[in-house]
């Protein structure tokens, strides 16, 4: 990050030697923080994905190892202003005692955030006449046809309707029946539940699954795919629907596949309505406001003025430099906006815009920003689908979802970590039985006992104390 012209400049305008310590092995790079943490030796500043850590940077604020920002809020002005332009990332940000822990990078458009869903051939839904599919049995349909009706044209009957890479245990359908995967707002309740919990949603989900599964609209092969063989079937003209990312999905599906076959056509779509009408979203990060945080450590000298240093980050000059990097070098400004120049979005052969753009900015990634959509589209989004995916994906409900940003104390992660890797286990081994038929549903009242006696009511009650604080906010 210091070789970055972005930073260069942002430690120019501070008026400071910025040195940077990166973790050697990316792997292993919680480790090493702990390491790092343990050795009682810490930098002014760590910048990091706070929310993936135990306990969340509410452990590290508790044990005196991360400083508060509310005595500093003073030297952060772009910081606060930025807070008041985004009132929805704003209360966010603070613990649940008001403690401001880090500059965090600020996601206040959704398009940046919605990155993932359901993705399908509409250019076999052309070739067959067929609408885009709505309702869960127009999904059943389309697949049929998608099956029946030979759409990639070879004469054969190779094609797999629904295609997906291994442990997804078709859960990009458990919208449909109301429910997610893992936690989740039940729409009935109102209440925190455990979507494989949910009696009857999960019991019709899975004998669902079942029969389109015994009606070979699923791959065989779905729990067993790793990247590179759902990669083969999606580029090699067999695979109808999936579930994938709009950049490793729809992007590179379609470049590839372009190659030999230009009028490949791949997509992301609304899922499947649930009962209620409502189409809900599957699981992604649409919710989300903050990311990683610049975090002062309580060994920092000088507070005030790294809290200045990295206030710049959120000022005009400041959000422009990160996300674009250096005027007239990196980027120019057409009809009023930044644009990247074409050095960057034509690179050299064998580098890539994102390769490209990094020397000078940070515009797909960040810590202590506001993020620029535009500028992420500009570098990340080379096709006009990827685009029309996001706005797709955008379209459907996200009630089931509970926010990323909720944590739990390091207490509750503790335990509730126990409780909930020996169900998921359980969950998973059962959920792929039902659907492949290897388990007969008379079992599934006792699979509900089971996952009561492994505390998935405990499990349940520690989430909804956690959401609870949150939604207190």
């Amino acid at each position: 990050m210091g070789d970055q012209e972005c930073f260069k400049r942002y430690a120019e305008h501070a008026n400071v030697d910025l040195q940077w310590q990166h973790p050697a092995d990316g792997s292993s790079a919680s480790e090493q923080l702990n390491l790092l943490i343990a050795s009682n030796q810490l930098p002014d500043v760590i910048l990091w994905a706070w929310n993936g850590m135990p306990g969340g940077i509410t452990k590290y604020v508790t044990e005196k190892i991360v400083m508060p920002l509310n005595d500093l809020m003073p030297y952060a002005p772009n910081y606060q202003a930025a807070m008041d332009q985004y009132p929805d990332v704003a209360k966010v940000i603070p613990l649940d005692d008001g403690t401001i822990p880090a500059f965090y990078q600020m996601d206040p458009d959704p398009r940046r955030t919605t990155y993932v869903g359901i993705v399908m051939r509409t250019d076999w839904l052309e070739t067959l006449g067929l609408s885009q599919p709505v309702t869960l049995q127009d999904y059943h349909d389309v697949f049929v046809a998608f099956r029946d009706q030979d759409p990639n044209g070879n004469g054969e009957k190779d094609e797999l309707p629904w295609t997906e890479s291994k442990d997804s245990l078709l859960s990009s359908f458990m919208p449909a029946f109301g429910i997610m995967r893992g936690m989740y707002i039940n729409q009935q309740t109102g209440k925190v539940d455990y979507g494989p919990y949910n009696a009857e949603a999960f019991k019709e989900f899975v004998t669902t699954m079942n029969a389109w599964y015994n009606e070979g609209l699923i791959d065989p092969e779905f729990a067993t795919n790793d990247s590179k063989m759902l990669t083969a079937k999606m580029v090699g003209g067999t695979g109808g629907a999936t579930y994938a990312y709009v950049g490793g999905g729809v992007g590179n599906y379609t470049k590839a596949a372009r190659v030999d076959d230009p009028t490949y056509t791949i997509k992301g779509v609304a899922g499947p309505q649930a009962a209620d009408g409502n189409t809900y979203m599957v699981p992604n990060d649409s919710l989300m406001k903050i990311g990683g945080g610049a975090a002062i450590t309580t060994q920092c000298k000088n507070p005030e003025r790294v809290a200045a240093m990295i206030d710049y980050g959120y000022s005009e000059e400041g959000r422009t430099l990160l996300n674009y990097g250096v005027e007239g070098e990196s980027y120019t400004i057409v009809d009023g906006k930044p644009t990247f120049v074409d050095s960057i979005m034509n690179p050299e052969e064998g580098k890539s815009r994102v390769q490209a753009s990094v020397v000078y900015a940070q515009p797909i990634y960040g810590f202590a920003k506001v993020m620029d959509y535009d500028a992420q589209a500009q570098i990340q989004y080379e096709i006009p689908e990827q685009n029309e995916s996001i706005e797709n994906w955008l379209t459907q409900d996200t009630a089931l979802m509970i926010h990323p940003n909720m944590t739990l104390t390091s207490e509750e992660s503790s335990e509730y970590s126990s409780i909930f890797n020996e169900i998921k286990t359980y969950v998973d081994e059962m959920t792929l039985k039902y659907i492949l038929g290897t388990e007969s549903m008379d079992t599934f009242d006792q699979y509900i006992k089971n996952l009561e006696n492994m505390g998935v009511q405990r499990m349940i009650e520690i989430y909804q104390g956690a959401y609870d604080r949150f939604q207190q906010r």
